[in-house]
């Protein structure tokens, strides 16, 4: 009788550890984007030096920087000239750009990247505003 309660404790382990295994699991499922919108040229304040640098907006000068809604992608243009070998994305939580970090993760995915625009996805709860920067 003791081995039979044994056998049952062990099967109730097991299982209530593939639950675990499952529900840590659904926790890391990618968080989907409801939409990508396209940002307009007006929208930006690009300083380009051609087939060098671009940028979305200056640190500072009185310009926002672009409006990276929660779960939103970002489709923005940019005069580079020809596909970026590097793509850096900082985020604020205001317009201005006060106290941006880089960014890393789900807050700035960088979805694609093209001679003529650069995708960027914000796969968190959270609105940011972005500054984008390519080499």
């Amino acid at each position: 009788m003791a081995r039979r309660g044994l056998t049952a404790r062990v099967a109730s382990g097991t299982v209530g550890a593939a639950l675990l295994v499952l529900a840590l699991l659904g926790g890391c499922r990618s968080a989907k984007v409801r939409a990508v919108r396209q940002v307009d040229a007006s929208e930006l304040c690009p300083d380009v030096l051609p087939g060098e640098r671009w940028q979305s907006a200056p640190w500072t000068g009185g310009c926002d920087w672009v409006r990276l809604g929660a779960r939103e992608g970002i489709e923005v243009p940019h005069d580079l000239g020809r596909p970026p070998a590097s793509v850096l994305v900082y985020l604020s939580f205001v317009p201005s750009g006060a106290e941006a970090v880089l960014a890393a993760g789900d807050m700035a995915r960088i979805v694609e990247v093209t001679d003529t625009t650069v995708t960027v996805a914000n796969a968190t709860e959270q609105p940011m505003y972005a500054r984008i920067v390519l080499w």
